[in-house]
């Protein structure tokens, strides 16, 4: 006795039938633990974690508060005194730098003079 293609096409259907339902509970029956699991975290989660959640939020406000004071203080107080102590500092560096300059060019003169002082000296007393 030989199947035809359209009996082999039935058992083909049948077999799939069946195995879709066996595979379906077995399916089901490994999901649920995982389904109970899933609830029990959401609700763990509703009872412990959320009002630890929101009591951390509101030990934020202040420091909300905290932080845009502090950046206010920061921009309107501490930021000028700074560029005013970073103006001075510059201005008194110009006048040091030049003033280094000054005294090169001074201490180049006394040698100078030193030099001519002595010179003369030595002929006031060549002379005397």
């Amino acid at each position: 006795m030989t199947l035809s293609s359209e009996d082999l096409l039935a058992i083909s259907q049948l077999m799939d039938v069946k195995l879709e339902s066996i595979l379906e509970s077995k399916l089901e029956s490994k999901l649920q633990p995982i389904r109970d699991d899933i609830r029990f975290l959401k609700e763990q989660n509703e009872k412990d974690i959320l009002p630890g959640l929101q009591s951390v939020e509101e030990c934020c406000i202040p420091m909300r508060n905290d932080i845009r004071f502090l950046k206010l203080q920061s921009e309107n107080e501490v930021l000028p005194r700074i560029q005013n102590i970073e103006e001075c500092y510059l201005s008194t560096y110009e006048r040091y730098k030049n003033g280094i300059m000054q005294i090169d060019a001074m201490q180049a003169d006394i040698d100078i003079m030193k030099n001519v002082v002595m010179k003369h000296s030595d002929k006031l007393k060549q002379l005397a």
